[in-house]
């Protein structure tokens, strides 16, 4: 199979081109936000979106996940009404924690900005409102795999996002109320766009879709959906603790610098959101009509290792040619990046080699796991932050993000064993940890690019049966 004519292939740069191109909109915004606004204004900013994040997780309660996992299982007339089961728990939900946020606004506001401001509270409710609607919305075309749709939607994202921000800026001034305002406006303006493509499907009976029911109801999807809330709620702590311990033990610039290093991996986490976008439908049709074909998830799982190690060993060699558009005043972002891109790298791989866990329906096995990692992620943060700041955390994250990935790996292997070439790929991730303590430690650009250099020349030896197999000059390896 040449990969690079393939169907599959298609079907994935159909989902991903509007990420790549958010992506590049998203940089120039991170260029432009960084010059209008210091490090403690942009960790002010994440702070929001970090409180918008944890807040989502709890409401939606994991009816997200039973949405996709359920969505094959129904016949094409029941799919609208298994939406409508999907979409009551997490409303129940929004009654009971959206207005105590406005009620208790000053310690709330306090706790994320250090200042007790009413209409920040109101714009988290209103946030949280409609990025749960757009969060349906998109779900909705890309499980009926409207790739183009998709990729619109990621751009206008990315792109509406910026022009508030700067809109905002010259209304009010330099920020972090611009970011925040601008965040929320988009979510407002992106779930109304969304839910109107795909209108036919939200009216929920009246001469639509639902007259049939759907075979999985409320109680079904719940039963799914509660190892979900329990284990992402944990995830988010472990991945979102760093910044928790910056705001606690550092301060508002060391936050702002290290949300300014995320931004730098932007690449990765592009990769990560359309891949696990695109994976998510096929790996559940794929496993519904070929259930016993595990070749083709190990094929997925080296191609996705390939392409991660290759962007994170090219971004730690490149650094200084990243951070040289950024403001002067970020440039010891560039150092804490490198450990940083574990965290993209490791969980896109853990969606191929993890996969067992979630075709089996042995959600409950997300829990132990995040457990783990997010005990390894609080524990290094504690450890490292008051002494190291900013790169502490990452460095916490990276070892938390190596764990989550081996267990994640090795529980689904236990109960669906699949070739992966888990050797390969644990020598690489020491190679790539090495790299970036090279870099962080020595900071000579020359010596970076060194490094990676050998490292890509290595990955080419130890993958090189599969790189003939993606351009078609042999047969798939095992």
């Amino acid at each position: 199979m040449n990969f690079l004519k393939s169907k599959l292939l298609r079907k994935f740069m159909s989902f991903s081109y509007g990420s790549w191109l958010g992506m590049l909109v998203g940089f120039l915004g991170t260029i432009i936000t960084t010059r209008l606004l210091d490090p403690a204004d942009f960790g002010k900013a994440s702070m929001f979106t970090l409180a918008l994040n944890l807040i989502m997780i709890f409401m939606m309660f994991g009816t997200d996940q039973a949405f996709v996992r359920f969505f094959y299982e129904e016949k094409e007339e029941a799919r609208s009404r298994l939406l409508l089961h999907s979409l009551k728990l997490p409303m129940l939900i929004a009654l009971l924690i959206l207005p105590p946020l406005l009620i208790f606004y000053g310690p709330v506001t306090h706790f994320l900005i250090e200042e007790e401001v009413f209409h920040i509270a109101v714009l988290l409710v209103v946030g949280i409102f409609f990025q749960f609607f757009y969060r349906f919305a998109v779900l909705v075309i890309r499980m009926k795999q409207k790739g183009h749709l998709y990729s619109i939607l990621e751009v206008a994202n990315r792109t509406l996002n910026i022009v508030f921000i700067i809109l905002f800026v010259f209304m009010w001034g330099a920020s972090f109320k611009a970011i925040i305002y601008a965040t929320v406006v988009t979510f407002i303006v992106l779930s109304i766009i969304a839910i109107l493509f795909e209108k036919s499907f939200w009216r929920f009976g009246r001469g639509s879709t639902t007259t049939y029911e759907s075979t999985n109801q409320f109680k079904d999807i719940v039963i799914f959906s509660y190892p979900f809330v329990i284990s992402t709620m944990i995830t988010w702590l472990f991945q979102s603790f760093d910044r928790i311990a910056l705001k606690q033990y550092s301060t508002f610039e060391e936050l702002g610098l290290f949300a300014a290093a995320l931004k730098i991996i932007a690449l990765l986490s592009v990769i990560q959101v359309a891949f696990n976008t695109f994976w998510a439908p096929v790996c559940y049709e794929h496993y519904e009509k070929n259930p016993d074909d595990t070749d083709f998830y190990a094929r997925i799982a080296r191609i996705i290792a390939m392409v991660m190690f290759s962007i994170s060993i090219a971004m730690i060699a490149g650094k200084e040619l990243i951070i040289m558009f950024l403001g002067s005043a970020y440039r010891e972002a560039a150092f804490i990046m490198p450990f940083l891109v574990f965290m993209p790298m490791l969980y896109t791989m853990s969606l191929t080699t993890g996969l067992a866990m979630n075709l089996l329906k042995k959600t409950k096995w997300h829990i132990p796991i995040a457990i783990l990692a997010c005990i390894v992620n609080i524990v290094g943060n504690i450890l490292l932050v008051p002494e190291y700041g900013a790169i502490g955390a990452a460095l916490s994250t990276a070892i938390a993000y190596i764990i989550y990935f081996a267990f994640r790996t090795h529980v689904s292997q236990y109960y669906m064993p699949i070739r992966f070439g888990l050797v390969k790929m644990y020598t690489m991730m020491g190679l790539i940890f090495v790299a970036a303590g090279v870099a962080v430690i020595y900071r000579n650009n020359w010596l970076d690019l060194l490094v990676g250099a050998l490292l890509l020349i290595l990955m080419g030896i130890f993958y090189r049966r599969d790189l003939l197999t993606i351009f078609g000059k042999r047969a798939p390896s095992n």
